[in-house]
């Protein structure tokens, strides 16, 4: 989970190293459970406004919206528990 938070709590503090935010994102919703740390950060991107993609114009676009569903997932799946359906 502390390997997981390196590449997650950057991104809420502004950072951009987006291609391991998804990465782990995804290691999250195989295992269904998120750190206090982790949750607090996902909450916080979710609520920004800012483009999660370094790439430029319509793929940015299409990133982000991914970047975001899988915040969505991992925040679901958390939830859950691990081994529940969500």
């Amino acid at each position: 989970m502390r390997v997981l938070e390196e590449f997650v709590l950057p991104i809420a503090d502004g950072g951009d190293g987006f291609g391991f935010f998804g990465d782990a994102r995804r290691a999250l919703i195989r295992m269904g459970e998120i750190s206090p740390a982790i949750r607090e950060a996902l909450l916080a991107v979710r609520q920004s406004e800012r483009r999660l993609s370094t790439d430029g114009g319509y793929p940015m676009i299409l990133q982000d919206a991914e970047l975001r569903g899988l915040i969505e997932e991992a925040i679901a799946c958390a939830d859950a528990g691990p081994g529940e359906t969500h």
